[in-house]
C-alpha cells in the first residue's frame, strides 16, 4: 500500500459478530419446527428470515471496500460501485462516542480520537468507524492535499473544509429529539404501571407479616411499610446531592439521575433485601437450584443501588 492511498475494508471483529448471528439464528429457527411441545412455526419462519438476512449482510461486509488515492474516494458494495473526487467533498466530521448508561453519546473531535469518520460528497457521504481496517491512513491522507484532483494555490485539505450548507449527522433532527422524549415517556409509564403496584402489593404483604399495626387498617398499614423505603431512598439522594456539591461544587451537586432511572435503582433495592431474606435460608435447609438463584438475584439487585451511589458520587 503506497503512503499516499488508503484502503479500507471491515475487521475480523465486525464480521464475526455478525457470523455469531447466523447459527443462533438458524438453530432457533429449527427448534421453532421440531420442538417436541408446542413447536411455533411463526417463529421458526421468523429466525430462519434472520439467519438469511445476516448471511446477505455478511457477504456484502465482505465485499465491502473503501479505497482513497490521489484521484478521489472509491466505494465498492455487493450490489456495485460508486466514486468521488476530492472535489465532490464538501465537509468532513469526526465523531467520537461513548456509552453513558443505555444511551450512545456522540460529539465533535479529533481525527485521530474519533470512532466515526464521515465523508460529506455532493454526490452522498462515505461513512467509516474503528471496526475497519485502514481508518488511520484514510485521517492521514484527508489532512493532506495531495489528495486533492486539482492543485491551486487556494486549495485546502479535505478535512479542514466546513460547507455550512452541510447539516453535521451527530446533531439530531427535531423530530428525532421529539421521538425520544416519547419513548421515554412510555418506558417511564411501563416502569411506574408494573413497579408502583407491585410496591403497594409489597407494602401490604409485609405488613400482615411483620404484623404492623400503626392505625390498624392493613391497607392504610401497607402504604406506609410501601412508602418508607422510597422515604429512605430520598434521604440517601438528598445525602450524595450533599457530596456532590461539596466535591465538584454547586453546578454539579444534583445527581444526573433521571426518573426512570430512580424507580428502577429504587425497585432494585426493595427486590434484593426481599429476595435475600425469603430465599437465602430455603437455599441452604431445601438444597433447591431455583433458590440458590433467586438469591444471587437478590444479592445483585442489593448491588445494583450502591453501585449507582458510587457512580455518582465518582463522575459529574
Amino acid at each position: 500500500m503506497r503512503a499516499d492511498a488508503a484502503r479500507l475494508r471491515w475487521g475480523t471483529k465486525g464480521r464475526l459478530l455478525l457470523a455469531l448471528f447466523v447459527p443462533v439464528c438458524a438453530c432457533l429457527s429449527w427448534y421453532g419446527f421440531t420442538a417436541t411441545t408446542n413447536p411455533s412455526p411463526a417463529v421458526g419462519w421468523l429466525a430462519g428470515a434472520g439467519a438469511i438476512g445476516a448471511l446477505f449482510l455478511q457477504a456484502h461486509l465482505a465485499v465491502y471496500r473503501v479505497h482513497a488515492d490521489a484521484t478521489g474516494i472509491k466505494e465498492r458494495f455487493l450490489w456495485g460501485e460508486r466514486a468521488f473526487s476530492w472535489d465532490d467533498v464538501q465537509k468532513v466530521e469526526a465523531i467520537a462516542q461513548r456509552t453513558d448508561g443505555r444511551t450512545i453519546v456522540r460529539w465533535a473531535s479529533t481525527p485521530e480520537e474519533a470512532w466515526h469518520i464521515i465523508v460529506h460528497t455532493r454526490k452522498g457521504r462515505v461513512s467509516v468507524h474503528r471496526w475497519m481496517t485502514g481508518v488511520d491512513d484514510l485521517i492521514a491522507l484527508l489532512r493532506t492535499t495531495q489528495g486533492m484532483s486539482t492543485y491551486r494555490e487556494a486549495a485546502t485539505a479535505p478535512v479542514a473544509r466546513e460547507d455550512p450548507s452541510v447539516k453535521p449527522v451527530f446533531k439530531p433532527s427535531k423530530l428525532n429529539a421529539t421521538l425520544n422524549q416519547v419513548h421515554a415517556g412510555l418506558v417511564l409509564f411501563k416502569v411506574v404501571v408494573f413497579v408502583i403496584p407491585l410496591t403497594l402489593v409489597g407494602g401490604v404483604i409485609a405488613a400482615v407479616n411483620l404484623k404492623v399495626a400503626v392505625t390498624g387498617n392493613i391497607l392504610i398499614d401497607g402504604v406506609l411499610v410501601a412508602l418508607l423505603p422510597w422515604g429512605l431512598g430520598f434521604g440517601v439522594y438528598k445525602l450524595v446531592e450533599r457530596e456532590r456539591g461539596r466535591r465538584f461544587g454547586s453546578s454539579y451537586a444534583r445527581p444526573p439521575l433521571g426518573a426512570q432511572d430512580a424507580i428502577l435503582t429504587m425497585a432494585a433495592a426493595m427486590a434484593g433485601p426481599l429476595l435475600v431474606w425469603w430465599f437465602a435460608r430455603q437455599a441452604f435447609t431445601g438444597h433447591q437450584p431455583v433458590d440458590l438463584l433467586l438469591t444471587v438475584g437478590g444479592a445483585f439487585f442489593c448491588w445494583l443501588p450502591v453501585a449507582e451511589v458510587r457512580k455518582q458520587l465518582r463522575e459529574r
